[in-house]
């Protein structure tokens, strides 16, 4: 229905307009005005990037003002007061206990259960109040041992906590950054796009992985592809790096190349001694932030037109020795392990 405005109104709201600075009160102005040449509300809330029943109430409480002045200094978001305390409480729980990826649900729950009415708006501001955020799912792995998981956290932290002088603690992986552009989020001013070359380049890394939690010191080794015999050239190597450590204990996962008898062979008589993790157990393993670190600094939203400069980007990420850098992982990667729990 076609909201219509007197001459008058349309040059109060004009001026009003005009003078606000506030953008989510010109919005609503807007919106108005734009009532008045015959668009619908899902039209204008299109337009304006706002939910259809926003806008519509805007337009309600439009028709039942008192004065103008008064419409545009009243917010009505998120309708405070509405639902008591244990409703609140009962919204949370639902939230908590389901996978709620649009308000709708939210609003549709509110409805059913307590018969009462709610924007889009109103309820994305009533989970905000809530201590709920809008924000990107984890994956965890299906056949995740819980228990098992803390059994290894305990014996990690103990372990950790008896670390001694000639002893040094690593964290071991392999990683295979593809050539290929992967997009991911960036701040866009609304209503734009940020667009980024991308190639369909299917040559990669393949790099082995130390790092040190204590000291943040990384050692790679990038072979044609990741083996027995590239693993042992990698135990050997950080042997090496740590000439002066009676032991080297190095945390990985079960990957066949680690449980090789070539490998097992080689560790009888080395200064390096391998701790499995749990299997499924990728979150156990802080080098696991490392590669996520990387992919952050140097693939997403890069593009590389040769796969030479694409290799020489992450290897330099990888030589980074500065205290910067260091600072950087140890906030980023942290120390401690952080345990999956069950859905």
């Amino acid at each position: 229905m076609k909201l219509e405005l007197s001459d008058n109104e349309v040059l109060e709201l004009k001026i009003l307009h005009r003078a606000e600075r506030d953008r989510k009160k010109c919005d609503r102005i807007k919106a108005i005005l734009i009532f008045n040449k015959g668009y619908s509300a899902v039209e204008i809330g299109g337009v304006l990037l706002i939910d259809e029943n926003t806008v519509s109430g805007w337009k309600d409480r439009y028709l039942n003002r008192k004065n103008t002045q008064e419409w545009l200094r009243t917010q009505c978001i998120g309708y405070q007061g509405k639902l008591d305390k244990d409703q609140e409480s009962q919204i949370d729980t639902y939230v908590q206990e389901n996978r709620v990826s649009d308000a709708r649900q939210v609003q549709s729950f509110i409805k059913k259960e307590f018969k009462k009415t709610y924007t889009i708006s109103g309820v994305i501001e009533l989970l905000h109040r809530l201590g709920f955020n809008y924000k990107q799912t984890t994956l965890m792995p299906a056949k995740i041992d819980p228990e098992k998981q803390a059994q290894f956290k305990d014996a990690y932290d103990e372990f950790k906590k008896n670390l001694k002088e000639d002893e040094v603690l690593l964290f071991l992986d392999g990683v295979h950054p593809q050539h290929n552009t992967k997009c991911s989020r960036a701040w866009i001013k609304i209503g734009e796009q940020k667009q980024i070359k991308s190639n369909s380049g299917r040559r990669r890394l393949n790099i082995s992985g130390a790092y040190d939690p204590i000291s943040q010191d990384i050692l790679v080794r990038e072979d044609k592809t990741i083996n027995a015999e590239t693993v042992v050239a990698f135990f050997k190597q950080i042997e090496a790096a740590y000439p002066s450590k009676a032991s080297t204990y190095v945390i990985a996962d079960q990957a066949p190349y680690y449980q090789n008898k070539d490998v097992k062979k080689y560790l009888e008589t080395s200064r390096v001694e391998l701790i499995a993790l749990p299997t499924y157990s990728p979150n156990l393993n802080r080098i696991e932030r490392l590669w996520k670190l990387m992919r952050k600094k140097v693939i997403n939203n890069i593009y590389y037109k040769k796969f030479a400069d694409f290799k020489r980007a992450i290897l330099a990420f990888f030589s980074n020795d500065s205290l910067e850098f260091k600072a950087e992982l140890r906030l980023f990667i942290g120390l401690d392990l952080h345990l999956l729990h069950s859905p």
